[in-house]
């Protein structure tokens, strides 16, 4: 499915720990390349207890890239214009790239044994996101439910499976 729409976000979002993630959203109505709208399983980043790792800075972050995420996936659904979903979709990838180099700044400070693949993981993320995002930046119109459905994923496995081994919970 080829979409081509967009939506506006607050610039507070970003802003670590101070945004509410308490809205509803869950499945969505799309319209498929007919026309005709169906109903598909955009499912949004829900912040749980499991997700945490004990560190308030890394947690808020996170939680504002769920934030973020969520608010990109409500303009994709609501079909707004193509310019402003391009400018979230930059803006996120550019808040990923910030929240990676402070993860990998902890990390480093912790003399953390798993640095070098977990950077490596970041890198492959990065690899992929940014030439979606280079596109953005010239105008073309890149998000997709496949984009979403693949950041969602990755975002979420990744604080669950690389994230909580390596930033374990601090007391």
């Amino acid at each position: 499915m080829n979409r081509q729409v967009a939506g506006e976000i607050s610039l507070a979002v970003y802003h670590f720990g101070y945004f509410s993630l308490a809205r509803p959203i869950g499945y969505r109505c799309t319209k498929d390349s007919t026309g005709e709208r169906n109903m598909t399983n955009l499912e949004p980043l829900s912040w749980e207890p499991a997700l945490e790792l004990g560190i308030a800075a890394i947690d808020a972050q996170h939680q504002a890239l769920f934030a973020e995420y969520n608010a990109m996936c409500d303009a994709f659904i609501a079909e707004a214009g193509a310019e402003q979903l391009n400018r979230m979709f930059i803006g996120l990838v550019d808040h990923i790239e910030t929240h990676f180099r402070d993860e990998e700044a902890l990390m480093r400070q912790l003399r953390h044994p798993e640095f070098g693949s977990h950077r490596a993981e970041h890198q492959r993320l990065l690899e992929q996101v940014r030439e979606v995002r280079d596109r953005a930046k010239q105008g073309q119109v890149v998000l997709t439910l496949q984009m979403l459905s693949f950041l969602r994923g990755w975002v979420r496995d990744h604080i669950l499976n690389e994230d909580s081994k390596i930033l374990t919970k601090q007391h």
